[in-house]
């Protein structure tokens, strides 16, 4: 079939698919020697030091580029002037193995002025540090040794300290509440303050990559409460909603999290013989539960959790049956008493990160309980200001069950 036969559409698409593989193709081609020595020399000469290390370090390791000593001079001479030392002086080293004269001088200046630090993260903590800024006390004459410096402190500012290795000019240095002296031609270790090294949680991850850095595995958190539920059954004279702060306090040990929770609040409580008599019930309870960290993205955090919850439910109104402290009048109505009660809760929290550092969060979560009750009042037991005795009261033991939200934010250390 003709060109013409196929016609105008179906030329275009086919010359459209046919350079469409060729630029796949010519994509896939690795860049030649030449081409990444004139482009890393081309970086150099616009002072992109960064860059033309990258660049030339890919041109020196091509089968032309291992052969050439030129090629690691260069390389050298921008590593040099990006601060990165340690790959200049391997550059230095392999030049000199291709014969070159000069290498071995030039060894010998950069081990005097420059020396190696090791950072050590501090138990649970990883390398790189929180970004800051690395100051540096010292005398620098050389205008290419201050600015391999500055390329230094720019990086640690936008990166923090790295891991492995890093050749710093001679000097007395510090970086938030981390300070060290590096001596030319010597290693030094530097252990970090767990101020300076960001703590990265291990949760069960539902997503690649991986998770953002926190404060800390310890956990401070305020939050508001909304409670609603009532006892099964009924005589207590509860409304059925309610609220009051928590605090939490908890720790994290891989993917799992130990949480102690204290709570108050205010439960209303109402009448069921006169609408005048209301007033609050004041639960203050405690609760210890373990959660499970899992991870749907790099800043999202989901914890379900079961625990125990138990405490004081406050002074309820029940009916009750007393009698004056002369024993000649027996009366019926509602009495406030003293609760308490015991039982389980299982809930979901979120947490999300409200800094960059990730030392505050915003938490919400989604609680239930259940659990038994009973009032902690006997018979003879004095009535508060009305001059009675406790003769029986109902119930005496009961069943609560709630459900609520919180919201608030915890700190992480």
């Amino acid at each position: 079939m003709s060109p013409a036969a196929l016609g105008p559409t179906r030329i275009a698409c086919a010359a459209g698919v046919l350079l469409a593989l060729l630029g796949v193709a010519h994509a896939e081609e690795p860049a030649s020697y030449e081409f990444l020595l004139r482009q890393g020399r081309l970086q150099f000469e616009y002072k992109q030091f960064a860059e033309a290390t990258q660049t030339l370090a890919q041109a020196c390791a091509t089968a032309e580029g291992a052969r050439d000593a030129q090629c690691f001079t260069q390389l050298a001479a921008a590593a040099e002037r990006a601060g990165e030392i340690g790959q200049a002086l391997e550059a230095w080293d392999s030049a000199g193995r291709l014969g070159l004269p000069g290498a071995g001088p030039e060894t010998k200046r950069l081990r005097s002025q420059w020396g190696a630090a090791v950072f050590v993260p501090p138990p649970g903590r990883d390398l790189p540090t929180w970004p800051g800024a690395m100051t540096f006390e010292g005398l620098l004459i050389d205008p290419a040794l201050k600015e391999a410096l500055a390329a230094i402190q720019g990086r640690v500012a936008a990166d923090g300290l790295p891991a492995g290795e890093r050749w710093l000019p001679a000097g007395d240095y510090a970086l938030g509440d981390a300070s060290w002296t590096v001596v030319a031609g010597e290693p030094v270790e530097v252990l970090l303050p767990t101020s300076s090294a960001p703590w990265r949680p291990q949760a069960f991850q539902l997503h690649s990559g991986p998770l953002a850095p926190l404060g800390g595995p310890g956990e401070l958190g305020l939050g508001l409460r909304v409670l609603s539920g009532d006892t099964p059954g009924g005589g207590l004279g509860l409304v059925p909603i309610g609220g009051g702060l928590e605090v939490r306090l908890g720790r994290h040990a891989g993917p799992t999290r130990l949480e102690l929770r204290v709570a108050a609040g205010l439960q209303p409580t109402r009448s069921t013989t006169d609408d005048d008599r209301g007033g609050f019930a004041v639960p203050i309870t405690g609760q210890a539960d373990l959660g499970l960290d899992l991870a749907p993205s790099s800043t999202l955090t989901l914890t379900p959790h079961v625990g125990f919850v138990g405490g004081s439910l406050g002074r309820m109104l029940v009916a009750c049956r007393a009698e004056n402290r002369a024993g000649t009048v027996v009366a019926d109505g509602e009495c406030r008493l003293p609760a308490a009660g015991v039982g389980g809760a299982a809930g979901l929290d979120f947490a999300v990160p409200i800094d960059a550092r990730g030392r505050l969060q915003f938490r919400w979560g989604l609680q239930g309980e259940a659990g038994g009750g009973w009032l902690m009042a006997g018979t003879g037991d004095a009535l508060k200001g009305d001059g009675h005795d406790l003769l029986a009261a109902t119930p005496w033991r009961f069943g609560w069950i709630r459900g609520g939200v919180d919201v608030g934010a915890s700190i992480r250390f």
